[in-house]
């Protein structure tokens, strides 16, 4: 079971690598009043699951200006 440290601030934004699954987080920590921001990528490639393409894989991130600009604007579309 995931539960915040007394500590922290519940005001703050917690941040955690963008996932398939994040209604799964988001549930998790709706309920101690805190809010996601999901950080992602527009220079790394994801895969067809929606993951980071591993960076010891051959084209892992993109090289050239138009592909991360589409990846930029897809991501905040989504």
């Amino acid at each position: 079971m995931m539960k915040p440290d007394a500590k922290y601030n519940n005001k703050l934004p917690l941040m955690i690598m963008a996932v398939p699954d994040y209604e799964r987080y988001q549930k998790l920590v709706e309920q101690y009043g805190i809010k996601l921001f999901f950080e992602a990528f527009v220079d790394l490639i994801y895969q067809n699951d929606r993951r980071l393409t591993p960076k010891n894989q051959p084209n892992s991130y993109n090289k050239y200006l138009e592909p991360i600009f589409e990846q930029a604007m897809s991501l905040v579309k989504d």
